[in-house]
């Protein structure tokens, strides 16, 4: 994998090519990241290479532990179920309301991002398979709409990544994901808020599903458990009122 960075916009570049590499599985989840390494293989300056370190450690993909360094993060599974119960709530209200608002132009994009997800599948990308997710659920989150859950499913979306990584997401699995993301566009497609927002919760409980039968066994954390999607729903007033509407 080719680190190395142009001279403009140095900073940014660093930063994107440290997250593309632990995102794809070439930093594994785990593993220490040796400064004096990382600035030869990417030709950078020390103090650049810390700042982009920093700004990695506040995504929360890079800890960063006194006299140890820092290492690439790995998520508990109680961590795990925290970001599926985030999901859940966060991307069905996200994709029905981008359902309410989307355009034929953001369709072609979607369109055009599955095409390209099947195709690193098939060609075993992870790169490119990430772009091209980045790129579906980006057109989302968006223009959903609201600005807050946007905000807060894309600053989630790097976790979410890393998760799939640490489990080694198997291509059956991939597949599948790519298939399911494929119902919640046809039911945005179909201008169905409701439907939408079902075909997005089937798809993150069936990611929840197979993520808990490839975690570690080892992994004794306590786990918080599932919260039923009715909860989540009916926690607020004004979730309840929009779901209601759509129906």
């Amino acid at each position: 994998m080719d680190l190395r960075v142009t001279p403009r916009l140095v900073q940014s570049q660093i930063v994107s090519k440290l997250r593309e590499a632990i995102l794809s599985g070439h930093f594994k989840p785990g593993e220490r990241l040796v400064e004096s390494a990382l600035c030869q293989m990417i030709n950078v300056s020390r103090s650049s290479l810390r700042e982009a370190l920093r700004r990695l450690e506040g995504e929360k993909l890079i800890l960063n532990m006194p006299n140890k360094g820092p290492s690439v993060a790995e998520i508990s599974w109680v961590e795990a179920e925290e970001i599926y119960n985030a999901r859940i709530l966060l991307e069905a209200e996200a994709v029905a309301q981008f359902t309410k608002r989307v355009t034929d132009h953001d369709v072609l994009r979607m369109r055009a991002a599955l095409r390209e997800l099947f195709q690193a599948i098939d060609n075993d990308d992870p790169v490119e398979r990430l772009r091209a997710t980045n790129e579906f659920y980006g057109t989302i989150f968006g223009n959903c709409g609201n600005s807050i859950i946007g905000g807060l499913l894309e600053s989630l979306q790097a976790r979410i990544t890393l998760l799939r990584t640490q489990n080694k997401q198997p291509k059956s699995r991939a597949r599948d994901g790519a298939k399911e993301m494929n119902e919640i566009l046809k039911m945005i497609e179909k201008r169905d808020p409701a439907a939408a927002r079902k075909a997005a919760i089937a798809h993150v409980r069936a990611a929840w599903d197979g993520a808990k039968k490839l975690f570690p066994r080892n992994d004794k954390t306590r786990s918080p458990g599932r919260i039923g999607v009715s909860k989540l729903v009916t926690g607020s007033n004004r979730m309840r009122t929009r779901a209601a509407s759509e129906r």
